[in-house]
């Protein structure tokens, strides 16, 4: 998917990448509303995600070319407002909608926001790039399914059933695919991904910072609602006007953190904000069942806000290191890392806490609140493992510096 988007944003212009990739949003939700049949509902899912991915590359690309260098933690922490945010009202917006109508008012009542954006894109929108002939190399795009869809595959199967020789082998061959597709750019002379990015030693330091927040992000969105509902008690509507708080509070620091790092640079903000996820994570790794519902939405809202106020500046600060030329393979390595990186946090997480209360259902005499305690053990041995995640993530803070062109490279 990664290399589908970045030759749409080399090869085209900008009002043409919004035009059709809105056009596809719209239609895909317009399918998913009519859906009769879930295959039918599905395809409608693959066309709006397959618009959103090169809507949002299209996104960050454009304001790394407009905006001022010096603005630019802003400008990111503005869309982190918008992106972050999103996630945590959609799950109360959605339960609302589907006490009172039918689940296609949840594609329904999108259109009009839809249209909206494509009025205000057709009279506001400018073309900023110039588009490039691009060569689009079918063996490329083979061995990057091969390599990214293998490991991600083998992961997700491990998490859910555990270690198996079958999955060993297929993540075996997703790494072999993906170091095959590595040699394929660099030998290629007109690489249709530049790896060479990672030459740039904060744009390379960003990536890892970005990619263990986002694994320790998706782990968090998808573990603390399986305590909220199934240990403390609350209803799926309640779980997610819990969870409310940290999602807007995400958002906001998002925005908080780009003009911090406009300001004071990306190293003290992200080491300070490290701290934070690492006590907050050791918090998360020794609650148990009798912990306070308060306790825990102020423990989810500390860590959300410490992943916010690392991924903007780490992403900006990245980012900026590299030369205007490698702006939309920065983009697109950083975007397709941050989804590998969801979801290993998601097979990894979820295979760890299933792990753990498996071994304490096994090992434990029978009672009425047996898998209250069970989910709570699990839950602890995932965040022992986000635990060291986070400490990795503060050490490599310490390294950082801030990221700027070096002379002669734009």
């Amino acid at each position: 998917m990664f290399l589908y988007r970045l030759f749409f944003i080399q090869s085209f212009t900008t009002r043409q990448i919004f035009f059709v990739t809105m056009g596809l949003i719209i239609l895909g939700t317009e399918i998913g509303g009519c859906s009769q049949s879930f295959w039918m509902l599905l395809a409608g899912r693959i066309i709006q995600a397959s618009g959103t991915c090169v809507l949002m590359a299209l996104l960050t690309n454009t304001i790394w070319v407009i905006t001022p260098l010096a603005q630019r933690g802003t400008a990111i922490g503005m869309i982190g407002l918008v992106v972050l945010s999103a996630p945590a009202i959609a799950p109360t917006f959605a339960g609302i909608i589907l006490q009172q109508l039918a689940w296609r008012w949840l594609f329904f009542m999108i259109l009009p926001f839809l249209i909206l954006a494509l009025v205000l894109g057709a009279v506001c929108l400018k073309n900023i790039t110039i588009p490039i002939k691009v060569p689009f190399d079918i063996m490329s795009l083979g061995l990057s399914i091969l390599g990214f869809g293998g490991i991600l595959y083998s992961i997700s199967m491990i998490g859910m059933n555990g270690f198996s020789i079958i999955y060993m082998v297929e993540g075996l061959i997703g790494l072999l695919g993906l170091a095959a597709f590595v040699y394929r750019q660099m030998s290629l002379k007109i690489p249709v991904l530049q790896l060479r990015v990672f030459a740039y030693p904060m744009f390379s330091l960003g990536v890892f910072l970005v990619m263990g927040c986002m694994t320790l992000a998706f782990a968090v969105a998808l573990l603390t609602p399986m305590v909220l509902h199934d240990v403390m008690g609350l209803s799926v509507f309640m779980t997610g006007i819990a969870m409310l708080l940290g999602g807007i509070m995400n958002g906001v620091t998002a925005l908080i953190a780009g003009k911090l790092f406009d300001e004071i640079g990306p190293k003290r903000l992200i080491v300070v904000a490290a701290i934070l996820m690492t006590a907050t994570a050791w918090g998360f790794s020794e609650m148990s069942s009798s912990t306070s519902l308060w306790i825990f939405i102020l423990l989810n809202c500390f860590i959300l806000i410490s992943i916010a106020a690392i991924i903007t500046p780490a992403q900006t600060n990245g980012l900026n290191q590299l030369p205007k030329r490698y702006y939309s393979h920065g983009t697109a390595v950083m975007l397709t890392l941050q989804q590998l990186a969801g979801g290993l946090g998601t097979a990894v997480f979820v295979g760890i806490m299933a792990i753990g209360e498996k071994k304490y259902l096994q090992t434990t005499v029978y009672s009425d609140n047996i898998m209250q305690y069970a989910i709570t053990t699990g839950f602890n041995n995932a965040f022992k493992v986000a635990l060291v995640l986070s400490v990795m993530v503060l050490i490599a803070a310490l390294f950082l510096k801030r990221g700027v062109t070096r002379c002669g490279d734009e």
